[in-house]
């Protein structure tokens, strides 16, 4: 009896995740079958999966539209500045609080915290950009800084929760033998962190990547400082029909997609590890 009820769940639990997967995975299949059709055929026969007659030409007509080129290294220099430098901030403060190094670290963690719901909505976007004017870095600059306000308090509580599960004995006797502080922290700390810091570097990436609003504000006057994101988007009225140009945006959509996904699977294992443990505690 036991092991039909054991069965039957089993089933339900598959049910459930093979409808999830199709939820998630659809539309992904949708706009890569609707990058590779002509737009009468997208606009007639959109629900077809099958492209009737593929065609390569919406990538190339991206390329240009898009200025996918210039827009791509902006987009990598944004990302990777803001993944190298968040990843070393949240392995630092994520650290430093672990191990009770901050003072008044409650009344810190609980700013931080109420910061990840109050600080990144629509609402405060005029004043941090105004902000950003004040300081003379209403560039790409700002947009690093402000991505990193963002998802650096997140990332540090998921490191802060990792170190909290690390044993502290290697890092004291490392300070026995004179290592200091730091140096416990750089050579027994970080290389016991790798699988959080990978996650907290995928989260950062994919963050930085995909962000739209702060980008779009900070480049309205300035299309060539465009990240990728918004540079498509700027497909959608660049004909000046609302629909006549979704097939082009459909595949600059996909190219936008591809280095997320590239950096997620050859992060994969440690991201998962990282992330199931940094939920754990903490």
């Amino acid at each position: 009896m036991k092991g039909y009820r054991f069965r039957r769940t089993r089933i339900a639990v598959l049910l459930v995740l093979i409808v999830c997967a199709v939820n998630t995975l659809f539309p992904i299949l949708y706009a890569i079958s609707g990058s590779f059709k002509t737009l009468p055929e997208l606009s007639n026969a959109g629900s077809r999966l099958i492209p009737n007659d593929p065609t390569f030409q919406n990538y190339l007509d991206a390329l240009t539209e898009a200025n996918f080129f210039q827009a791509f290294t902006n987009s990598v220099m944004v990302t990777v500045s803001a993944t190298v430098i968040g990843t070393i901030a949240a392995a630092m403060c994520g650290y430093a609080f672990a191990r009770k190094m901050v003072p008044g670290s409650k009344l810190l963690l609980v700013l931080m915290g109420a910061g990840i719901f109050l600080g990144a909505g629509t609402a405060t976007i005029y004043p941090r950009y105004v902000m950003a004017q004040a300081l003379e870095i209403n560039n790409l600059v700002g947009v690093v800084v402000l991505q990193l306000a963002e998802i650096t308090l997140l990332t540090t509580f998921l490191v802060r929760a990792y170190c909290l599960d690390m044993g502290e004995e290697v890092e004291h006797a490392a300070m026995i033998d004179g290592c200091g502080t730091f140096g416990a922290f750089w050579h027994v700390g970080i290389p016991s962190m790798r699988p959080i810091l990978t996650t907290a570097a995928v989260l950062t990436f994919q963050w930085s990547w995909n962000s739209f609003q702060v980008p779009l504000v900070f480049t309205l006057s300035r299309p060539e400082l465009q990240t990728l994101t918004v540079s498509v988007f700027a497909i959608k009225s660049a004909g000046g029909d609302g629909f006549g140009q979704y097939t082009i945006l459909l595949a600059g959509a996909v190219m936008a997609v591809l280095p997320i996904v590239v950096v997620y699977i050859i992060a994969q294992r440690y991201f998962m590890d990282g992330l199931t443990a940094g939920a754990l505690k903490g």
